[in-house]
């Protein structure tokens, strides 16, 4: 079952419309929006103090704690950068909060980002979240985009 917004599943909590693991990672992430941005999902990556994903409606921002955490580096990545995007579990037998997954984005300059989560939903979470807003412009078949959902 799809990770949804209305609910809590393994670690994951819901604040508003923010998908997020850790409360204090969320607060770095809304001290980095620009105004009108809003936080779509901030989640932590896997490995001690490796940092989080943050997904806003307009960019990536990849929060970063190199060299034993005295080095913190914030990364922004606009939507408009990315040209590919997928999406996979680690972990065949292990699922939900037991398994990993591993979103890949790869920018318009070459730059391939890894990013590896705790839980085989996570990444498949982030990757539609990512593909909704990718893919909002585009035209379908034909040179014509379909009308808004009601």
């Amino acid at each position: 079952m799809p990770l949804g917004r209305k609910q809590e599943r393994a670690s994951l909590a819901f604040e508003e419309s923010a998908l997020f693991d850790k409360r204090d990672q969320l607060e770095k992430l809304e001290g980095t929006l620009l105004p009108s941005e809003e936080v779509l999902a901030c989640l932590d990556m896997k490995g001690g103090g490796t940092g989080f994903l943050g997904i806003t409606d307009r960019r990536l921002v990849i929060y970063d704690k190199a060299f034993l955490g005295k080095m913190k580096v914030i990364t922004s990545l606009p939507f408009r950068e990315i040209v590919t995007i997928g999406a996979q579990d680690n972990d065949r037998m292990a699922r939900g909060y037991f398994g990993s997954s591993v979103l890949t984005l790869t920018a318009r300059n070459g730059q391939t980002y890894v990013f590896e989560f705790r839980t085989s939903e996570k990444a498949h979470s982030a990757h539609t979240m990512l593909l909704e807003r990718l893919l909002e412009d585009e035209p379908t078949i034909g040179g014509q985009t379909p009308p808004p959902a009601v």
